[in-house]
């Protein structure tokens, strides 16, 4: 299946969608008086009826254009649900945990909670617009957002060549120069490191368990192993909130390959139509 970065023309015929987001859960005895649940599905899938109401000729034609562009079911796209599309500060994070993880890419996820649990849904489809923030303040640079993936990408606050790689179970990483703000409790991000240590170092960010200047000792286990060269890197810590703000779409496909309507009028003179336009299902193609 194709994705087609395209937004279905929300319009006037919105307001004849019904649905929302469910959850697979399979429901068992468990003896004579009382029952087990076993969670299917990690995250839930959203189902919508589109439609379901009396459109106007201007809207069916739109509404075929698209659907015939899309091959029926054969290419998702996307789909704004009022009501469910756009996060605030204390919803949208950065990160699982809206905080970084020391590494340059974090991914957009929605927040949701009560005061007994939480659960986290991954957002990949973003809308123009999208505003991020790190550490309560708004980032204007130095960030690229894909709105395509729901990820944002961050320039480096500081980088220096390693020096030198003392192995062990836990790792000495010594560096050229000092990486400002990286304390113990931070992550040092590296990359190209060659030798056999770089397995379990590159491309990873690593728990800092001690800092004296520029040598950075990090939890990271490479008994048995060697290595040198490659780049230090301080990218957002744990100590730092990311969040972010905006709206985003649902990444879907229609669930049917016939568009049924139905004439409901027709004026000779001005060549108007309207048409019921029967439920046409739309379904999420990923879960969060």
């Amino acid at each position: 299946m194709a994705f087609h970065e395209i937004e279905l023309d929300s319009g006037l015929i919105i307001l004849g969608t019904d649905g929302g987001p469910a959850w697979e859960t399979e429901i068992t005895p468990a003896g004579a008086t009382s029952e087990q649940a076993a969670q299917i599905r990690a995250a839930p899938l959203g189902r919508w009826n589109y439609g379901d109401r009396i459109i106007r000729q201007s809207e069916l034609d739109a509404l075929r254009a698209f659907f015939h562009a899309r091959r029926g079911r054969a290419h998702g796209f996307r789909l704004r649900v009022l009501g469910d599309h756009r996060v605030s500060n204390a919803q949208g994070y950065l990160g699982i945990g809206g905080a970084g993880t020391g590494v340059p890419t974090l991914e957009c996820h929605r927040h949701h909670a009560d005061s007994a649990n939480a659960f986290v849904e991954r957002i990949r489809k973003l809308a123009a617009g999208v505003v991020v923030e790190r550490a309560g303040s708004v980032v204007s640079s130095g960030i690229t957002i894909d709105v395509n993936v729901g990820t944002v990408t961050w320039v480096a606050d500081a980088q220096s060549n390693v020096s030198s790689i003392t192995p062990g179970s836990s790792t000495v990483v010594t560096l050229l120069a000092a990486l400002s703000g990286l304390v113990v409790g931070g992550r040092l991000y590296l990359s190209g490191v060659t030798g056999t240590a770089g397995t379990p170092l590159n491309n990873l960010a690593h728990a800092i368990t001690g800092v004296a200047g520029a040598a950075y000792t990090i939890s990271t286990s490479t008994a048995g192993l060697s290595g040198s060269g490659g780049t230090g890197w301080k990218y957002p810590q744990p100590s730092e909130t990311t969040r972010w703000v905006g709206e985003y779409r649902r990444r879907v496909r229609f669930d049917a390959d016939q568009l049924r309507t139905r004439l409901e009028a027709y004026d000779p003179i001005s060549g108007e139509a309207l048409h019921y336009l029967h439920a046409l299902p739309i379904v999420e193609i990923d879960a969060g």
